[in-house]
């Protein structure tokens, strides 16, 4: 349980099997990450076959998942959904629809990638195979590549 002068958006994290590696200051980073959203029942989470557009982290409630060759299964706290959504490329590989009236933390694929450069820990939980490679950043000017340089202390880009 977290400190009872914790930040309340800290808070919604506790016991989310995801986050239970992370240090105080990591889920407060992460935390602002993470939008809280009511979901009816009946809503369409991920939809097969569609580009995953965002990662959800089941706090309250459940959803089936099912895909075209019948499969079947249940997501309820703590359950992750939309892990793919860090490659650009990702389609959904089930459809998940709201079974009971769910509370979800959602991130674009931006904020998950956020997330796993502030928390090594939920990198590792999310890709335990695969190391989490820097982009390659596209820089305006000589100029502005020192000032980068300069700022992180880097000597090359």
């Amino acid at each position: 349980m977290f400190a009872r002068n914790a930040h309340p958006e800290v808070q919604l994290l506790d016991g989310i099997e995801l986050f239970r590696g992370c240090t105080q200051r990591e889920l407060r980073a992460v935390a602002p990450l993470l939008c809280p959203v009511d979901v009816q029942p009946g809503s369409v989470l991920t939809r097969e076959d569609d580009f995953a557009s965002q990662f959800l982290v089941v706090v309250a409630g459940t959803a089936r998942s099912t895909n075209a060759a019948g499969d079947s299964g249940f997501v309820g706290r703590g359950s992750v959904i939309g892990e793919q959504a860090l490659d650009r490329q990702a389609r959904a590989d089930v459809t998940t629809v709201a079974s009971t009236r769910m509370t979800v933390l959602a991130a674009t694929p931006s904020e998950l990638r956020r997330i796993v450069e502030l928390a090594s820990s939920v990198r590792r939980t999310l890709y335990p195979s695969e190391p989490l490679r820097p982009r390659r950043v596209r820089i305006a000017s000589r100029a502005a590549e020192r000032s980068l340089l300069r700022r992180f202390r880097m000597t090359s880009i």
